[in-house]
C-alpha cells in the first residue's frame, strides 16, 4: 500500500525508518539519506511541495521510500508541474538518486508508485527521474514496469567518475602510470621545497562553520580566476553546506582535507562518506599556489587517507574533467528517467524536447565534419 508524505512532520518521522531501509537497500548513495534530503528541503524548498510516497506490507513494515517532490517550472515557454526527486536541480547537483527499497520489493514497489501517480494523473505533467545510475537495475526495472503503456524517455544524465581503492597506498600507487607517480612525487617535493607543507583533516564540530567558509572562498577565488560564476558559490549553497556537514559530521559522513602552507589554508577537498565509500563533492584552492599544483597535491592525499581508513571506493561524482582520469579512474554512466503525463503540456514538452536533442546532435555531426 502506498501513502503520499505531503507535510513536513510526517516527513520528518520517517527519519529512522528511512535511514534503516536505504542502509539495507542496494542504492548505498549519501544522497539518498534523510539528513540531505532533510537539509536541502530546509534550504531550498521555495514553493515546492513534499510528494514521498512510502509503502508498506500487510504488517505496516516498509518495503520501499521514493523521495520525491512537486513543483511547477517553465519549460519552452510552458509552465509544467514536474515530479521529481527532492534535491535534483542546478543548486546541488546531487547523484545516484533512486527509489529506496527493501531487497525483493523492487518490481512491486516500482509498479505500486507508478500507478499511484497514473490515477492522480490529472495533478502533474511530467515525472523527472535525473541522475539514476546505470549499475543498478532501476532502469530495467522501471522500462519492464513501464513496457508500451506509458510514453517515457530515457536519457543521458552524464557520468560519474570513480575508482576501486586497494588495501594499501603502495598498491595504489603501482597501479598508477610510471609519469603520474612520478608526477606526484615531484610536485609535492617542490611544494614541501617553498615551505613547512602539511595536511589535515577537519576533525572538530566546533570548526565546521569557519572551514566550510574557508572552503567557500577558495572555490569563489578559483572560479572567479577561470570566468566561472554559479549556483555553488552563492550564499545559499554554503549554508546549505554548513547545515548538511553538521548532521554529516555527527554521523561520520564528513572528511574535510585541509593542505597547509606555513600553517594557512591553501587548498581544501570537502566529501561525503557513506557505507565504505567517499563521495568527493567539492574543492577549492588559492590561486595564489596554483603553479605548485595544489589539487593534484591535495587530491594524492585525500586517496591516501581514504585508503587508510579502509575504504573500498573513491567517487569523483559526475563530470568527465580529464584530472579525475590520471588516477586510474572509470566511468559511470547516469540516466535521466521522463514519464510524460497524457495531456497536451506534457506531450508538447517531449515533443520539444525531441527536437532540441535532435538539432544538438546535428550540430556536433556538422562541427565533426568541419574538423
Amino acid at each position: 500500500m502506498i501513502k503520499q508524505i505531503a507535510s513536513y512532520e510526517e516527513f520528518r518521522g520517517l527519519r529512522d525508518e528511512w535511514d534503516a531501509l536505504l542502509e539495507k537497500s542496494g542504492a548505498g548513495s549519501i544522497f539518498l539519506t534523510w539528513e540531505w534530503m532533510n537539509s536541502w528541503w530546509n534550504n531550498f524548498k521555495r514553493t515546492n511541495e513534499l510528494y514521498v510516497l512510502v509503502g508498506r506490507d500487510a504488517s505496516g513494515g516498509i518495503i520501499g521510500i521514493a523521495p520525491l517532490m512537486k513543483r511547477s517550472k517553465k519549460v519552452f515557454g510552458v509552465t509544467l508541474r514536474c515530479i521529481e526527486f527532492i534535491s535534483a536541480g542546478a543548486e546541488t547537483t546531487p547523484d545516484y538518486l533512486n527509489f529506496i527499497m527493501a531487497a525483493g520489493c523492487e518490481d512491486l514497489f516500482i509498479r505500486e508508485v507508478l500507478a499511484y501517480a497514473e490515477a492522480r494523473r490529472e495533478e502533474w505533467d511530467i515525472i523527472s527521474l535525473m541522475a539514476v545510475s546505470e549499475d543498478g537495475d532501476m532502469l530495467s526495472r522501471i522500462r519492464s514496469v513501464l513496457g508500451k503503456s506509458h510514453d517515457y524517455a530515457i536519457r543521458s544524465g552524464g557520468s560519474c567518475v570513480f575508482m576501486e581503492l586497494p588495501k594499501t597506498w603502495d598498491e595504489y600507487v603501482k597501479k598508477l602510470s610510471r609519469k603520474s607517480r612520478y608526477n606526484i612525487m615531484k610536485k609535492e617535493r617542490e611544494l614541501a621545497s617553498k615551505c613547512r607543507l602539511e595536511f589535515t583533516i577537519c576533525d572538530s564540530a566546533g570548526a565546521l562553520n569557519e572551514t566550510i567558509e574557508t572552503l567557500s572562498e577558495l572555490h569563489r577565488k578559483r572560479m572567479l580566476q577561470k570566468g566561472i560564476s554559479g549556483s555553488s558559490i552563492t550564499g545559499g549553497f554554503w549554508k546549505f553546506q554548513k547545515d548538511v556537514a553538521g548532521d554529516f559530521f555527527a554521523k561520520g559522513w564528513l572528511l574535510i582535507g585541509l593542505l597547509k602552507a606555513d600553517g594557512k589554508i591553501i587548498a581544501c577537498q570537502y566529501a561525503y562518506l557513506y557505507r565504505n565509500k567517499l563521495f568527493h563533492y567539492q574543492s577549492g584552492f588559492d590561486p595564489a599556489w596554483r603553479k605548485y599544483s595544489i589539487g593534484l597535491i591535495s587530491n594524492a592525499h585525500m586517496i591516501q587517507e581514504s585508503i587508510r581508513r579502509g575504504l573500498t571506493e573513491y567517487d569523483f561524482l559526475r563530470g568527465n574533467e580529464d584530472y579525475k582520469y590520471h588516477w586510474g579512474s572509470r566511468a559511470r554512466a547516469c540516466s535521466d528517467i521522463i514519464i510524460s503525463g497524457r495531456n497536451v503540456r506534457a506531450k508538447f514538452f517531449m515533443l520539444a524536447r525531441h527536437c532540441q536533442e535532435l538539432m544538438q546532435q546535428a550540430k556536433s555531426r556538422f562541427a565533426q565534419g568541419r574538423n
